[in-house]
């Protein structure tokens, strides 16, 4: 008997998280389901884990397939086709369903090839954030099928096995086969897409949460399945400034929003337009808003550079203001406060006084340290080509897993003469996953280098 839907969980290492990915999806309201586990070179820590689930529940299958290139979009259309329900869901091995999640897109997909929920994502601070733009709008589709921004996760979408097979799409091999797929789908004009204004999946990031260990994400997700045992997530009080800025970065049009958003999340999705495209906001206290911009959501190193330049066009001076009152109505915030305090001085043109403003980020956790080294680095490479080497070197032994510490430590190593720390920062970049289009351009400018200064190490 045909499900009423299938499930398909793309894994590879997360062995610490798939057991509550997968228990999300085991107490959906609705139960005809299907669960495919498809292991894209999955390590024995996750095969274990898979085959743990399959043994508890006999609506699980645990595809074990050879590692596919890049992200695994081979082996997620191999899946697809193999599904054997009509309606076609995904959720990530490190993110969340609501019990209601299956029951509120599948029915959306009786009228509809494409069906998405709001996007919730959980930021390293713990606080959440909401993408609220109707995906579904035809400008909102142009843009996304013309490379705007890919606010919309797999985890959160559902689709029609047949419009999928029809389209004569599949899961690309490239670096981002989620933005090709549905970036195909939102711009062909026979596909009906609907999006649902209610929050049903909740997405933890992976590449926001590199420097976690695996037993520091498993507690995470685990507190937050026990939070998401109902229907659907109540968005009263989530933020969607977050999304709202970075859509006004990428996108030329202002969204139209789903219903349900009340009087003050239409007020801060407004507030954090204006100041995406450099604009004043009419907002009088705009703490709250930066503070959520602050927030590293979809990536562990967190944009305060280009933040810094937005608000310094938006609100020069003042902009000091706001981080004065963040920092002085959460102590636990100064650091960051501090970091971000160092980036607009920068802006503004005050390098001196930002180097100064630096010192409390020093003290801080590691990634804001690791930070600050690197803007220190960034402030002083001219001066002293040394000394910017030697704190590019200390912000990648805070934060290894930082790819803008290596290329920084590149940089400086390279300015500096020091040949052999320029060849270990490649190595380490080629290690997490670096573009090789990008290594090689280091390497490049590397030879170049090596032929005309000798190694200055030291």
């Amino acid at each position: 008997m045909t499900p009423y839907a299938s499930i398909i969980v793309p894994t590879h290492d997360r062995h610490a998280t798939l057991a509550a990915a997968v228990s999300s999806v085991r107490r959906q309201t609705v139960t005809d389901i299907e669960i495919l586990i498809s292991g894209d070179g999955a390590t024995d820590e996750v095969r274990e884990v898979a085959q743990a689930i399959c043994a508890a529940d006999s609506r699980v299958r645990f595809i074990d397939r050879p590692k596919a290139p890049a992200r695994g979009g081979a082996n997620r259309n191999l899946a697809v086709r193999e599904a054997a329900a009509e309606r076609i869901f995904y959720i990530d091995d490190d993110d969340l369903w609501a019990r209601g999640h299956v029951a509120t897109l599948g029915a959306a997909l009786d009228h509809a090839d494409v069906a998405d929920s709001v996007v919730v994502s959980l930021g390293r601070s713990g606080r959440l954030h909401m993408q609220a733009a109707d995906n579904s709008d035809p400008a909102r589709r142009k843009s996304f099928g013309e490379g705007g921004a890919k606010l919309v996760f797999d985890t959160h979408l559902a689709h029609r096995k047949t419009a999928y097979l029809a389209s004569g799409t599949s899961w690309a091999t490239g670096a981002d086969p989620v933005r090709q797929l549905f970036g195909i789908l939102a711009g062909n004009p026979a596909i009906r897409w609907r999006s649902i204004a209610k929050a049903t999946a909740l997405s933890l990031h992976g590449a926001a949460r590199r420097s976690l260990t695996p037993a520091d994400r498993q507690a995470e997700i685990e507190t937050w399945a026990a939070r998401t045992q109902d229907g659907e997530i109540d968005l009263t009080g989530v933020s969607p400034a977050w999304y709202s800025h970075h859509l006004a970065i990428r996108d030329e049009h202002e969204p139209v929003l789903l219903d349900g958003c009340s009087d003050d999340q239409l007020e801060i999705f407004r507030s954090a337009w204006t100041l995406g495209k450099g604009g004043r906001p009419d907002q009088p206290d705009l703490s709250g808003v930066i503070l959520s911009l602050m927030d590293r959501v979809l990536n562990e190193e967190p944009s305060f550079r280009q933040l810094a330049r937005r608000l310094s066009l938006a609100l020069g001076e003042e902009s000091l203001a706001h981080l004065d009152r963040i920092a002085s109505r959460d102590p636990g915030l100064g650091g960051q406060a501090a970091l971000m305090r160092g980036h607009l001085l920068r802006v503004l043109g005050r390098r001196s006084e930002a180097d100064d403003a630096l010192a409390p980020s020093m003290s801080a956790e590691p990634w804001i340290a690791a930070e600050g080294l690197l803007l220190k680095s960034a402030l002083g490479k001219r001066k002293d080509p040394q000394r910017a080497a030697a704190l590019a070197a200390r912000a990648t032994g805070l934060a290894p897993w930082s790819t803008r510490a290596w290329r920084e430590q590149f940089t400086t190593a390279l300015a500096a003469g020091r040949l052999q720390d320029a060849r270990d920062a490649i190595a380490r970049l080629e290690a997490l996953g670096i573009d090789p289009v990008r290594t090689q351009s280091l390497q490049d400018r590397l030879s170049e280098s090596a032929g005309a200064q000798p190694d200055r190490r030291g």
